[in-house]
């Protein structure tokens, strides 16, 4: 029989930890005097030491539970075989004990190994300091950035929407391409955009501000139509173009009146039946009276329909092809206000215009009224939405083809002047462009040195 304090085994274990304790206790005065407390694989040894001194404290306390229970067995057993099996289950959790103390002490070693070969090459260079500015977002760059990307975008954009868009990026490019064509039509020139203003009535420019730099650009017009027909007599002149919207029948319009300021007699015909738009530009109470020229020297007036579209071009030739009477289409003759001028408004919208176009009526009549006529202008429609216009260029001397710069597409214009030179010679055709900024016509020097003087700029033309 053994007591708690002298049995062999117990003896054994407390000697154990008593070793296990000083070996600690002398590595723990190394490392802390061979390492730096700023040193974090210090502290994680430390802590690690810490945690094993924990553990050893348990296993004292649980070699100290022990004890009791051996005390507590041989009280109870007394002399009995069973305090033998007993002694023998507690030797073996003292072996336990023992194995757990033996691995506990194999860390340690192992903490003191890492913790020698690191702290020769560890050397602590300064401390870590906190940031003043914020890693993200940056702002600089990423206005940089920004800035880089924004502007590749809209280059893009600009590209592509001039790719779709198709259009003439400036006079120049226009003019260029024109001249390129194997029979190139004649460039007449440019109509520059203007104010709608109070001070003058638009769209009859050239009649409201005869000295603007818009009304000396239909004068300039006039004095180039005779190029359009070197073979003989310019009588009858086509204004067409390509698509709605470009400015054709109020070009057709100022170049009647300047044309009239001239003191050529002129006869202006909307022949855009199917959209006609001349009623609406000159002052109705002179469309309210109509022109009888049985007799030129006797201007007879009567107050007309009070719809001063009709009767109109429609109605006069489909009274032709009934009665046969060239006086039918005299009597819709309009009066405008102005010296010179005459108009026969479109009238009503026929069924199918383009019959009444190409009758031999309309083609008998036009040689009737050259003879009263010095000059005269027919406003047809576009080329590229009927085929009225090529019809009638079958029976003028000229046509005059407006595009508008910012809005016509290039295959427009080009299908456009090819349609008409199937029926007219290409010198027949002269190509105004309308509707233009002023400085975007340099090369015409005249109203790029005029501009500032008349204040006119806008899409009225």
């Amino acid at each position: 029989k053994y007591g708690d304090v002298d049995h062999p085994e117990i003896i054994s274990l407390t000697e154990k930890i008593k070793e296990t304790q000083a070996q600690l206790d002398t590595t723990e005065k190394e490392i802390k005097s061979t390492t730096s407390s700023y040193n974090p694989l210090h502290q994680i040894l430390t802590q690690r030491v810490n945690e094993v001194q924990a553990s050893i404290i348990g296993l004292e306390e649980q070699k100290a539970e022990v004890s009791a229970q051996i005390d507590r067995r041989i009280k109870e057993i007394g002399g009995w075989s069973e305090e033998h099996l007993e002694l023998f289950r507690l030797k073996r959790d003292v072996e336990i004990y023992n194995t757990q103390i033996i691995a506990l002490e194999a860390k340690i070693r192992e903490s003191q190994i890492v913790a020698e070969a690191s702290t020769e090459n560890i050397k602590v260079l300064d401390q870590a300091r906190l940031s003043e500015e914020p890693i993200r977002p940056r702002m600089k760059i990423n206005l940089v950035l920004g800035a880089m990307l924004g502007g590749l975008l809209g280059l893009t954009f600009a590209i592509v929407k001039n790719y779709f868009k198709d259009t003439y990026l400036r006079l120049e490019d226009s003019v260029r391409q024109l001249d390129a064509l194997p029979e190139p039509p004649n460039f007449l020139g440019v109509i520059p955009s203007i104010k709608k203003s109070s001070a003058y009535r638009i769209p009859l420019i050239v009649n409201d501000a005869p000295n603007s730099i818009t009304a000396e650009a239909y004068r300039v017009l006039v004095a180039k139509l005779p190029f359009l027909n070197l073979g003989g007599e310019l009588k009858t002149v086509l204004v067409t173009s390509s698509t709605r919207g470009e400015g054709k029948s109020t070009v057709s319009s100022n170049l009647a009146v300047a044309l009239a300021q001239k003191n050529y007699k002129v006869l202006l015909i909307d022949a855009d039946m199917r959209r006609p738009t001349q009623h609406t530009i000159f002052p109705r109470e002179q469309l309210l009276q109509i022109t009888s020229q049985s007799d030129e020297d006797s201007i007879d007036s009567e107050v007309m329909h009070s719809d001063t579209r009709k009767p109109g071009l429609s109605e006069a030739l489909i009274r032709l092809n009934n009665e046969n009477n060239y006086d039918v289409l005299a009597s819709t003759i309009r009066q405008t206000g102005i010296p010179n001028l005459h108009l026969i408004t479109g009238g009503t919208v026929p069924p199918n215009p383009i019959e009444l176009l190409n009758s031999e009526m309309m083609t008998e009549w036009l040689e009737m009224v050259k003879s009263e006529y010095d000059v005269i202008v027919i406003d047809s429609p576009p080329v590229r939405a009927v085929a009225d216009p090529v019809i009638l260029a079958t029976v003028v001397d000229a046509v005059v083809y407006v595009f508008d710069i910012t809005k016509t597409k290039r295959f427009d214009v080009l299908t456009g002047i090819k349609h008409l030179k199937e029926v007219l010679p290409a010198k027949g055709i002269g190509v105004l462009c309308n509707m233009i900024n002023p400085k975007h016509a340099k090369s015409y020097g005249y109203y790029n040195r005029h501009s500032g003087h008349y204040e006119l700029t806008d899409e009225g033309s």
